[in-house]
């Protein structure tokens, strides 16, 4: 890469005032040069796995076995089994004979779809080009258009299930009573769909109230998603070494390694991200972690926690 970022380098379209939209200028970029690598979106975690200029794959943000189970009718149980495996999910359906090679294809370029659609509406804070890394045989192949772009651009799907937070803004902003009702519910931790449902609006106001405060830039991605990209450890024990009060954040503790994000710990132990947040907050203001990816994003957490 070369003009607009370098190899695992973060670009920053605060600083760096590309276009209004970065993301597009990045895309676009990538497609012309066809480049290989991956493109990951902070705070939410999203990666772009990209293979000469076209998208591959996108990980952490709609899960793959929900579009699989919603649009190619996929049996539950089959999914559940899959996913006891070790190995990637589509190659253990397609062994299995649960989906063929071609619905596995269509589900990876919606999955893809669906998260650069909600990346171009959220843009986000930093993106960060790294290595390329192994993709199973059957990928998405998407190529990057402008036409297509544009497409992503004007479809208004809301990201319910997406926490949030207040954006920062330069700019003055006179707001509706409707959107202040809406606005002010955002903490970094309720999902926007918690938040409609706290305004007390109707759920067709709502609704478009929510579509005004996306495309005013008014909402960012919640830190909470930066879980995502923190991978911590325990620092050696030293003589000095005084273990956290509590047995649940000894446990957390315990199960942080090198081989999962934060996130991924949270699932394991089966606790809300939001205690996941208040434990990794406090541990590291204990100064016992070493942060070995995501310094960035534990800087977001540790902000708001």
């Amino acid at each position: 890469m070369t003009s607009l970022f370098d190899s695992q380098k973060f670009f920053n379209p605060r600083l760096e005032q590309v276009s209004a939209n970065p993301l597009l200028e990045i895309l676009d970029h990538l497609a012309k040069e066809k480049s290989t690598g991956i493109l990951v979106l902070s705070p939410d975690g999203t990666r772009f796995h990209f293979s000469k200029g076209k998208i591959e794959a996108a990980e952490n943000f709609e899960p793959l076995g929900r579009i699989l189970v919603e649009r190619e009718g996929l049996d539950q149980h089959k999914l559940s089994q899959a996913l006891k495996r070790s190995g990637p999910l589509g190659e253990e359906l397609i062994a299995v004979g649960a989906i063929g090679e071609r619905q596995l294809r269509q589900a990876l370029q919606v999955q893809a779809r669906v998260a650069l659609s909600y990346a171009l509406r959220v843009p986000p804070e930093r993106m960060k080009w790294t290595d390329p890394e192994p993709l199973p045989m059957v990928c998405a192949g998407l190529e990057i258009t402008q036409e297509w772009l544009q497409t992503l651009l004007s479809e208004q799907k809301l990201p319910l299930e997406q926490p949030f937070r207040l954006a920062q803004t330069r700019t003055e902003q006179t707001l509706s009573p409707e959107e202040w009702a809406l606005l002010r519910w955002f903490n970094g931790r309720r999902t926007l769909l918690s938040a409609m449902r706290l305004s007390g609006l109707e759920a067709s106001i709502a609704e478009q109230v929510a579509h005004e405060l996306l495309d005013k830039r008014l909402l960012q991605a919640s830190s909470i998603l930066g879980l995502k990209l923190i991978t911590v450890v325990r620092r050696p024990v030293t003589a000095s070494y005084h273990p956290p009060s509590s047995i649940q954040s000894n446990l957390f503790l315990k199960s942080l390694s090198a081989n999962y994000n934060v996130w991924e710990v949270a699932q394991n132990l089966k606790i809300p991200v939001e205690m996941a947040c208040s434990l990794l907050a406090e541990l590291c203001r204990s100064e016992l972690l070493e942060v070995l990816h995501g310094s960035h994003e534990l800087e977001q957490i540790l902000e708001e926690f």
